[in-house]
């Protein structure tokens, strides 16, 4: 089996995330989906809403285990749990929620999805392999049979205390059994270029 580099804890996908946004010097136009306050009030039957979810638990409440909640799937948490690493994965989302503070500024504002379009069936298995594979701790088995790619806009302060925005990418997956998930900071073409690449 590959081994793929996909592990979002790691400093180089971080990278791979913020390099997925890219910045204009003032904000944008009002954007098509917004998040709305009291994410437990959100409608998870869709993918924008999930979608919402997540970035509210993500820029609002600073929450790691609901973003964890939404962009892994069951069966990873179930065996993180099983293999008693789950503190050490929910940490780890700590340290990336408070990573993306400290490269937006102290306030970074989520504004909500500026567009949208069905992910190409042809990298269903690439997003599944790289949920599979999440942790390597082992083939979690999970099938992806629904994708969507979406562009959304965060505004944030400069060092010089100007707002500035930038518009980021994102994928939403539909998991058989399970519900939606986010894979941020890519694209299911991005997805399949990890998916190619093997180390072993």
């Amino acid at each position: 089996m590959k081994n793929k580099i996909i592990c979002l804890l790691s400093a180089s996908a971080m990278a791979v995330t913020l390099a997925s946004c890219s910045s204009s010097k003032s904000s944008s136009s009002a954007p098509a989906s917004r998040s709305a306050s009291g994410s437990e009030n959100i409608d998870a039957s869709s993918y924008e809403n999930v979608f919402n979810i997540y970035m509210t638990a993500f820029y609002t409440d600073k929450n790691a285990e609901k973003v964890m909640e939404y962009s892994v799937p069951k069966a990873v948490i179930d065996k993180l749990k099983a293999d008693n690493r789950y503190d050490e994965a929910k940490a780890g989302y700590e340290t990336k929620i408070s990573s993306q503070f400290s490269a937006y500024g102290d306030a970074p504002d989520y504004k909500g999805i500026i567009s949208s379009a069905d992910m190409s069936p042809d990298n269903y298995v690439a997003a599944a392999s790289y949920l599979n594979d999440y942790y390597q701790t082992g083939y979690t088995d999970i099938k992806v049979t629904s994708g969507y790619e979406v562009k959304y806009s965060i505004d944030y302060k400069n060092s010089d205390g100007n707002t500035s925005n930038s518009e980021c990418s994102a994928c939403i997956v539909g998991i058989e059994g399970d519900g939606f998930r986010v894979i941020d900071g890519m694209n299911g073409d991005l997805l399949a270029k990890l998916y190619y690449s093997t180390t072993y």
